[in-house]
């Protein structure tokens, strides 16, 4: 109900879904390590509002997030779902795109 809630303030339009996911993170204390420097150092800086709740993963073990963030803008009018699905990303706006993650630095 939160996040529905959430979803209606901020506009439908304007809120992505975002899974976090940590290989090999069994402890809960490892994970909220990782998260809170991803939070602090990601999200945070590219997102003005989100919400979040963790969960193990059914056959790992491993501890994974999901979020939902404010973009701030309109995502989903022209955003190229069926692309993205096939496994191409060059038609997705670069300023969604997280960097950091993908160079290692997270």
């Amino acid at each position: 109900m939160n996040i529905l809630g959430y979803i209606k303030e901020q506009g439908e339009n304007n809120v992505a879904e975002l899974v976090v996911t940590v290989s090999d993170c069994l402890s809960s204390k490892e994970f909220q390590k990782k998260w809170h420097s991803f939070l602090t150092g990601v999200l945070r800086k590219r997102f003005p509002s989100g919400m979040w709740i963790r969960e193990r993963q059914p056959r790992s073990g491993n501890w994974h997030a999901h979020c939902v963030v404010n973009l701030s803008r309109d995502i989903k009018s022209r955003f190229p779902i069926g692309e993205v699905e096939a496994g191409d990303y060059r038609h997705v706006q670069p300023w969604l795109v997280l960097s950091e993650i993908f160079l290692g630095q997270y």
